[in-house]
């Protein structure tokens, strides 16, 4: 398997919310370079369930980091504390 970065090339307003521009950038990768394959990478300001939703409905993975209440309950959960 080769892996390369593929960017959408797209430039959004200053103002625009980064969970409004992944639906776009998910059907532009998906045509644009024909992948069949692509994992997304951003932080949980980036996707959110519905983009992780969209993700899903074209088959493409994602990395995402946590929220600090997500780490607090699956410390709690598995019974791991603060060192």
């Amino acid at each position: 398997m080769v892996s390369k970065p593929a960017q959408p090339r797209t430039v959004f307003a200053g103002n625009t919310q980064d969970p409004k521009t992944v639906a776009s950038q998910i059907r532009k990768t998906a045509e644009r370079f024909g992948c069949s394959e692509v994992t997304f990478v951003g932080d949980c300001g980036v996707l959110e369930r519905g983009q992780m939703d969209d993700l899903n409905e074209e088959k493409f993975h994602y990395i995402t980091a946590l929220t600090k209440p997500q780490i607090e309950r699956s410390r709690e959960q598995s019974g791991c504390g603060m060192a």
